[in-house]
């Protein structure tokens, strides 16, 4: 029997995460990408960014960033001859002003004003770089339990962004709804599916469509785009409240249900299903389906 066959679920996600945040100290300086992360996790990197989201409280490209800025900080400081272009190197970054940028919007300054600073304005600003906290903030009307169902592929006419989901699925909507108006077509289901891609870590690796689960053979409207949307099973959860939580309710069914049940995920995209409209009732009363793609193991 092998130790994780002995770890309890949740006990075993966690192990996992210390593999990969371990592995990811240990490589900061190398072009990382998912697939190693997950690797290293021994886990499969459909789903693996939003467990790690769901549990530490930040994306893979923001925990990569803050490891990094630890290690840039600590050669800015105990080397004081280096120059800004060698630490950027030395801890992965190929631009030193890619590296700059990033340094400035996480802490505040430039790396070389850094240095210039006193020991308790440098404390203050490396505060930044601390995990994020990750315990519970107000209550989210989520269903305890999910109901199992098995959808079909289906037509879906859509627009897309990248970057992290909960940012930018309104900017999705909006440009959806400026294109296609009221689009209004019998049998259509209006839902947002949200993938994290594989590939390098960066923040484009989350991609969010917003559009219309539509009939078979619907003309594609000018500005949209044509695609499918995978069928198959699904754990659904339902929401009531703001649309602006949804992010925090599937990082709570990530946290929660996910890693305390045990199951197994399949590699397509969570599903968000808007049942009524804001128009029509309050923020509060909105009502989504949450769905998780899981494996069939009836």
């Amino acid at each position: 029997m092998t130790v994780a066959n002995r770890l309890s679920t949740p006990t075993l996600h966690w192990a996992r995460i210390g593999q990969a945040r371990r592995f990811i100290r240990d490589h900061a300086a190398e072009a990382l990408t998912l697939e190693q992360i997950a690797g290293a996790a021994a886990t499969s990197p459909f789903h693996f960014a939003r467990i790690f989201r769901a549990l530490t409280g930040e994306t893979v490209f923001v925990h990569v960033s803050r490891v990094r800025l630890r290690k840039a900080v600590t050669l800015l400081l105990e080397q004081p001859g280096i120059r800004v272009t060698e630490v950027a190197s030395a801890v992965g970054y190929d631009s030193t002003p890619s590296f700059n940028k990033l340094f400035r919007k996480i802490l505040g300054t430039t790396p070389t004003d850094f240095r210039a600073l006193s020991t308790g304005a440098r404390a203050r600003r490396l505060g930044r770089l601390d995990d994020p906290d990750t315990t519970a903030g107000g209550r989210l009307h989520i269903a305890r339990r999910p109901i199992f169902q098995n959808r079909p592929d289906r037509r879906f006419l859509f627009v897309r962004r990248r970057g992290f989901c909960p940012d930018e699925a309104p900017a999705a909507w909006a440009e959806f709804h400026r294109v296609a108006g009221e689009l209004a077509i019998r049998g259509a289901e209006h839902i947002g599916a949200a993938y994290d891609d594989t590939g390098a870590i960066r923040e484009a690796t989350h991609r969010y469509e917003a559009g219309l689960a539509v009939p078979d053979g619907t003309p594609v409207p000018k500005g949209l785009t044509a695609g499918i949307l995978p069928g198959g099973r699904y754990a659904i959860f339902h929401y009531r409240g703001p649309y602006a939580r949804i992010g925090r309710a599937f990082d709570r069914l990530f946290r929660g249900w996910v890693v305390g049940s045990g199951v197994t995920l399949r590699s397509a995209p969570c599903l968000e299903i808007y049942l009524n409209h804001p128009g029509g009732v309050a923020e509060s009363e909105l009502l989504t389906e949450l769905c998780l793609p899981v494996a069939d193991t009836r």
